[in-house]
């Protein structure tokens, strides 16, 4: 990066300027960090767009295979390396859906998204935050 900013104050004509001279050049032409932080900014942001097609499928097919008692006291949360993390609002559906886990809904989830990208499932009690496309699809849920 020093060799980087050498040049840039070579074709500026800053090279043999005070070092207070070349901080204040830095300062009015903050050139090459905050680009750069931008362009991530924007890969980051393009990645995240891409990315909630994939936990739509997710949990579209997890609203198919996972019974009706359960469905809606449970949400798709995240997918990491083969392990689906899944919020549930009570210990109770979190014991009951540990028992369906490994028999029912693993199997069943390999058959709606025809991969084997889910290989284990884990249930965390919290508070259910429902995705913008299933808001239309359960139930209110005020107290």
């Amino acid at each position: 990066m020093a060799s980087r900013r050498s040049a840039i104050l070579a074709a500026e004509g800053m090279t043999g300027a005070s070092r207070a001279a070349q901080r204040l050049f830095w300062q009015r032409n903050a050139i090459q960090r905050r680009q750069t932080a931008k362009r991530l900014d924007l890969l980051a942001s393009e990645a995240l767009a891409a990315a909630p097609t994939d936990l739509d499928q997710l949990t579209d097919a997890w609203r198919r295979v996972v019974p009706p008692a359960q469905r809606d006291h449970s949400a798709v949360e995240k997918l990491h390396r083969g392990t689906l993390t899944v919020v549930v609002d009570s210990a109770a559906t979190r014991y009951v859906l540990n028992g369906l886990s490994g028999a029912t809904i693993l199997p069943a989830l390999a058959n709606e998204l025809g991969d084997a990208r889910v290989r284990r499932i884990v249930f965390r009690v919290g508070p259910i935050q429902r995705r913008k496309h299933a808001a239309g699809e359960g139930r209110s849920r005020s107290k």
